[in-house]
């Protein structure tokens, strides 16, 4: 294998679903190992993923199928209706048994991953000893689960590690089975005192099972330390300080090993993200504290980026070019075009709409090559790496993408109301705009909307 594919997963898709006479995309998504939700664009026959260790794709349907995928393979994807696509890898056996069990497992004991599902024992019930069957009946599907690993694994042979992996999701998603029935019946488990209690017990589960980056041992452990702090589930990191800095304390004293290092790097990312104040005690505390060079290496290239697009006063419309450095005003790039049409097209690296429209973006640049219409792709993300990042992936054109510096607090975003996206804008030749909500690229009236003002 060459050392230019040992980081990228190839995907052949083997019957590419088509609209209209166009390729869909497959929709699926994976936790960075901050835990941060990337979206990958899985359009077009031939894909490459850009991964750079073992990694869990959720598949983005109700079932939320998980496939696990390791960088420099080889892999085809097939549909198979309403029973999930199917992964397979050319005269691989054990690999591909390793595709097929997740599917085989959800199949027949439900979601052992969601994102957006919760299953008949999360629910709200009348009294504790309700609560207390519901733990029983989490307890017995974990078991099953790992029975069903035995039986299959004894069939059909699959790695040591992947029994290893198995066996961390499935008892990680009993943990978080566990915080999701004890949140949903917070007020019954109050008035007796018991929430917390139970919430914290959560801790030694979380130990026993031990670190493993991967979607379920992540968000049982993110879920756990909001819960334990009075927040919900998926909490995030407020508008202030304190909540960061008690986060982290907590972190600090009820976590130990790879588990501390990645709790203490998300609660700095996350106040990152939501442009929390961070003190630098904290900065400090974590450099000191943090075994894992990877977690102090992404965290510091992460305030690095945040202190670039803070440098610029809230309310501006600063456009970041790729290449992090030179940085100049929207309404300066509209006038640089100017006799031209500008088809804007406001987009994130975590968006997966927004991604799977660029190939039909890219489709219309090849319509009108020559043509006066510029199509520019500005980015809001958070972070200046995961723009750089999916840019790259989507093959847009270095004069043709942006990063819009502080996006939430843009006074063109406020303006147009950009709350969603993906949102398109059609500017005219004079520099004003002509449609603040065009059709998207997919979509061929955005064809007729262009030859209109050409």
């Amino acid at each position: 294998m060459s050392d230019s594919l040992k980081d990228t997963v190839l995907f052949t898709i083997d019957n590419p679903k088509s609209e209209s006479g166009r390729m869909t995309g497959l929709h699926f998504y994976y936790l960075d190992s901050l835990a941060h939700s990337q979206m990958p664009n899985m359009s077009g026959k031939n894909i490459k993923l850009p991964l750079y260790a073992p990694t869990i794709l959720i598949e983005a349907n109700a079932q939320q199928i998980p496939f696990l995928v390791y960088p420099g393979e080889r892999i085809n994807i097939r549909y198979a209706g309403s029973d999930s696509t199917q992964m397979y890898i050319q005269g691989n056996t054990q690999r591909n048994n390793e595709f097929i069990f997740f599917r085989k497992l959800v199949k027949k004991t439900g979601n052992i991953y969601y994102g957006f599902t919760l299953m008949p024992y999360h629910k709200k019930v009348n009294t504790l000893t309700n609560i207390h069957d519901l733990e029983k009946t989490i307890d017995n599907v974990k078991n099953n689960r790992l029975q069903f690993l035995d039986g299959y694994s004894r069939q059909f042979p699959v790695s040591n590690d992947f029994k290893k992996i198995a066996v961390n999701c499935i008892k990680s998603t009993a943990i978080n089975d566990s915080l999701l029935l004890y949140y949903n019946n917070h007020v019954l488990l109050d008035k007796q005192n018991l929430y917390k209690t139970l919430v914290i017990s959560k801790i030694a589960g979380i130990r026993n099972v031990g670190f493993m980056s991967f979607p379920m041992y992540d968000v049982a452990c993110m879920n756990l330390v909001a819960m334990a702090l009075g927040g919900p589930p998926h909490d995030a990191i407020s508008n202030n300080s304190g909540s960061l800095i008690k986060r982290f304390d907590f972190v600090e004293k009820e976590f130990t090993g790879v588990t501390k290092d990645f709790l203490m790097a998300n609660a700095l990312y996350a106040a990152n993200l939501n442009r929390v104040p961070i003190p630098k005690a904290y900065i400090d505390k974590f450099n000191k504290q943090c075994a894992d060079k990877g977690y102090r290496v992404l965290i510091e290239r992460k305030l690095n980026d945040h202190s670039k697009s803070m440098t610029y006063a809230r309310g501006s419309n600063k456009l970041l070019a790729t290449d992090g450095k030179t940085v100049q005003d929207l309404s300066m790039l509209i006038k640089q075009y100017k006799n031209k049409l500008i088809l804007f097209d406001f987009w994130a690296s975590w968006c997966g709409p927004c991604r799977a429209e660029m190939p039909y973006s890219v489709l219309l640049k090849k319509k009108y090559a020559g043509k006066k219409i510029a199509f520019i792709a500005i980015s809001t993300d958070a972070n200046i790496n995961d723009w750089q990042k999916a840019a790259k992936e989507e093959a847009i054109g270095n004069g043709d993408s942006f990063l819009l510096l502080n996006a939430d607090q843009a006074s063109f975003v406020k303006h147009y109301k950009i709350n969603a996206i993906p949102r398109y804008i059609l500017v005219g030749k004079d520099g004003n705009i002509l449609n603040e909500d065009t059709p998207r690229p997919s979509d061929p009236k955005l064809k007729v909307l262009i030859d209109e003002y050409l």
